[in-house]
């Protein structure tokens, strides 16, 4: 007999037992409540919210009119003539609220899982503890509805007392988002996150449900399908398919040394667990993003300009959720769906990536330089000198910076600007590029010929005797793009401009002190201008450098361009 055939088996083996509170915050059509929320006249009227040719979500009016996810809206305007369409292409909005929406459920517990942009995990087990030590058991009724609530099959742990304290909770968390965003939602209370989920969904909308440990073989049982479990995508129910497994009792009934053999043995376990409501995964505290990305979905892109014009649309909204977050990225990726018949394929996707210097973010020509790299990164991904068919383009902003550093060091802020060159390592398969899936494999495209980039100084820099070399070439302030500069801020302007004013007559004369030998690299007629002290920490630090570089042979790394670098003239 296999192990854990039953769910008692299941249960014993869990690493949590009945002791967590969980709590599923799901908001009620979440794109068209935001759409009424900012125009309240929508309220009683059927709303659905479009993206391309179709109705992605609707409000609870329109769905009384037969109005379903992913429609045509040809065909949910046949069903509901009164429609009101909504464009819901810019999630602006959407996203400002979910955050705020998330924020709000973050002042209960900092144990928080956003779930896309409608729907929140949150761990609330600490709270709940607190209540019972500080106050004893003081709620005796459970707040909302509560899944076939079978007292006779009472737990002893004080799962029950924990769980009706968290049904207090929820009503709390719900009626704060209702007071402070106008929005509703729904919840669902359990002692795990699959339970929690699945209970939620049982009294829709604006309504909550707690389900206790003796009713969740029953709850996941009435799911009949088991591709309605969630995590189990179509790779995993057509697998258990071919195996003739179709329905969560089909899971419950099966052996699990054959779910192993074909799903490994952490999966197949956690597959056998869910069908019997066991579920020890964590609620993963969500952190800032890592990735912004947008993307564009169409039957049919097939020309140069139409990219041309989904780029700079994903450009537009990228530049306003960047400005938003703050940080400032250092790689872009631009994904694609190619066309195909078969359905295998039409799924998957191609990315490339290039590093992008985020101190054009400081200026008005951004865009302009984000739309040509995204136009050859595409171009790399498709050969648009013959006839092309996409269903999809999409643009990203990853690997964050904090902030801009303001000042460099002085040797790196005069040197000059080193070749770029997309490498090896910027070339990746998009695997979860916008967070959206992990159901689908993606196409990992070819490798890029080897990186052929040359720093044109290293040759100089591998040698001590480079520092006695005057070749240096001579710059002046003609060599700064004013357009550029101009968009600077005034602190950053100030000290570039000062690095080329010419020095103090009156000030003290260099003469008096040794000449100090330029660096390689260096501009000569700026290092001569500079202060005698600031030349010797200058020759210093490339001694230092070369002394580095000799006993390492030869350093590959990048160096970092300097604002200066960037704002010369090629």
């Amino acid at each position: 007999m296999d192990q854990f055939r039953s769910c008692e088996d299941l249960q014993h083996s869990s690493k949590y037992k009945h002791k967590r509170t969980i709590i599923h915050i799901d908001l009620d059509c979440f794109y068209a409540q935001v759409e009424m929320l900012k125009n309240p006249e929508l309220s009683n009227k059927p709303v659905g919210i479009k993206q391309q040719h179709y109705v992605i979500t609707s409000n609870y009016v329109a769905r009384e009119y037969g109005v379903k996810k992913c429609m045509l809206i040809t065909e949910a305007l046949a069903l509901c003539p009164k429609l009101v369409i909504v464009n819901g292409e810019d999630l602006h909005d959407y996203r400002l609220i979910s955050s705020k929406v998330t924020d709000v459920i973050r002042q209960f517990s900092v144990k928080v899982e956003k779930l896309g942009l409608d729907e929140n995990y949150v761990d609330i087990s600490d709270l709940v503890s607190s209540k019972l030590a500080s106050e004893g058991v003081k709620h005796v009724n459970v707040i909302g509805h509560t899944y076939r609530n079978e007292i006779e099959h009472n737990c002893v742990c004080g799962c029950r007392k924990r769980l009706t304290i968290g049904s207090h909770i929820a009503s709390e968390i719900r009626a704060r988002i209702r007071e402070e965003l106008g929005m509703t939602c729904c919840a669902g209370v359990g002692h795990n996150k699959l339970l929690a989920k699945l209970v939620g969904s049982t009294h829709k909308p604006n309504q909550q449900t707690t389900v206790f440990p003796c009713s969740a073989t029953s709850l996941v049982s009435n799911l009949n399908c088991v591709r309605k479990i969630p995590g189990i995508g179509r790779k995993t129910s057509d697998t258990l398919d071919a195996l003739g497994i179709s329905s969560v009792n089909d899971v419950q009934d099966s052996s699990l040394r054959v779910l192993e053999k074909h799903f490994g043995k952490s999966l197949a376990h956690w597959i056998k667990g869910a069908c019997f409501g066991v579920d020890d995964t964590d609620v993963k505290e969500s952190r800032r993003q890592q990735v912004i990305g947008l993307e564009e979905a169409s039957k049919m892109i097939g020309s140069m300009e139409e990219i041309r014009d989904r780029l700079n649309s994903l450009i537009d909204r990228g530049m306003v959720l960047l400005q938003e977050d703050g940080r400032f990225p250092t790689t872009i990726r631009v994904a694609v769906r190619k066309y195909s018949s078969r359905e295998e394929y039409s799924r998957q996707r191609e990315s490339k990536q290039c590093s992008i210097n985020p101190s054009i973010f400081r200026t008005s020509i951004a865009k302009d330089h984000i739309l040509e790299a995204a136009l050859n990164l595409f171009k790399k991904l498709v050969d648009h000198t013959k006839p092309f068919h996409l269903t999809l383009i999409g643009l990203a902003f990853t690997k964050f910076q904090e902030e801009l550093p303001v000042k460099s060091s002085m040797l790196q802020f005069l040197r000059k600007k080193s070749v770029e060159k997309t490498s090896d390592n910027d070339i990746v398969a998009d695997k979860n590029i916008y967070n959206t899936t992990n159901q689908v494999p993606d196409i990992v495209p070819d490798d890029e010929s080897q990186n052929n980039e040359v720093d044109l100084q290293q040759e100089h820099l591998l040698g001590v005797e480079s520092l006695k070399s005057n070749e240096t070439k001579t710059n002046s302030l003609e060599e700064i793009d004013e357009s550029v500069l101009n968009e600077l801020p005034e602190d950053i302007r100030a000290e570039i401009m000062q690095t080329y004013q010419t020095k103090d007559i009156s000030g003290a004369s260099s003469s008096n002190f040794k000449p100090v030998q330029c660096p390689p690299g260096v501009q000569l007629e700026v290092f001569n201008e500079l202060p005698h002290e600031i030349q010797l920490e200058l020759a210093q630090g490339a001694n230092k450098t070369v002394t580095n570089q000799v006993k390492a042979r030869a350093s590959t790394s990048r160096r970092q361009n300097s604002i200066l670098n960037y704002l010369k003239k090629k």
